[in-house]
């Protein structure tokens, strides 16, 4: 598979979370504090984060809930449809959190790892990131203002894609990060917020990224 397939793969993923991020963004009330849960450890992957009291570690309900609520938020319904079909994957490989449900402030932070067998070419952060901008032009959501930085987590440098995207009257605000570690895998992280306060929020849970 050459570089330019990856990076749609890639990308493809990204969007799911992206895009459900969103949703999940407008219904946070409906989802259950886990106060007893501080941490998350991906040992498959070796990696992990730490996170506040009271942060969702969304279920597979709940995700699927919100799978349900991003196709209703992208105004390309039959695109929406074919790319949010392989949503269902990203918990079976990651996780995704959230900020307290008695909190004011929405924050959606997706973890996903990928890996790339011996053989096929893993893309740039950069092709991901062109990736990401088109298909979610293909569903219908439009792009108001973008830039690209770099940022390092857990000791690894990361690209870093800063979007404020239009969703049904709505301004909505993402950081993607994408990085490899371990040779042959990809770690991207997406966080989905509305103000400046909640991307702060995001960013003291990302500043506790650790790999193995």
């Amino acid at each position: 598979m050459n570089n330019g397939k990856q990076a749609l793969k890639v990308s493809i993923i990204f969007l799911l979370a992206a895009a459900v991020g969103c949703a999940g963004t407008r219904s946070a009330g409906k989802k259950e504090a886990v106060a007893q849960d501080t941490s998350y450890w991906n040992a498959e992957y070796g990696f992990g984060v730490t996170f506040p009291p009271g942060w969702t570690i969304f279920s597979k309900d709940e995700w699927e809930a919100a799978i349900q609520e991003g196709k209703a938020l992208a105004t390309k319904k039959e695109a929406a449809e074919e790319v949010f079909e392989a949503a269902r994957e990203v918990l079976t490989k990651g996780f995704v959190i959230a900020n307290p449900i008695d909190s004011p402030d929405s924050v959606v932070i997706s973890f996903i790892p990928m890996d790339f067998p011996p053989g096929e070419q893993i893309p740039t952060g950069a092709e991901v990131i062109q990736g990401t901008e088109e298909q979610l032009e293909r569903i219908g959501m439009s792009i108001v203002s973008r830039s690209t930085t770099t940022a390092t987590l857990g000791g690894i440098a990361f690209d870093v894609l800063a979007l404020t995207m239009q969703i049904q009257g709505d301004q909505v605000q993402q950081r993607q990060y994408v990085a490899r570690f371990h040779d042959r895998r990809m770690l991207i992280i997406q966080q989905t917020f509305g103000t400046a306060r909640e991307q702060r929020l995001g960013e003291g849970v990302l500043k506790t990224l650790r790999f193995e």
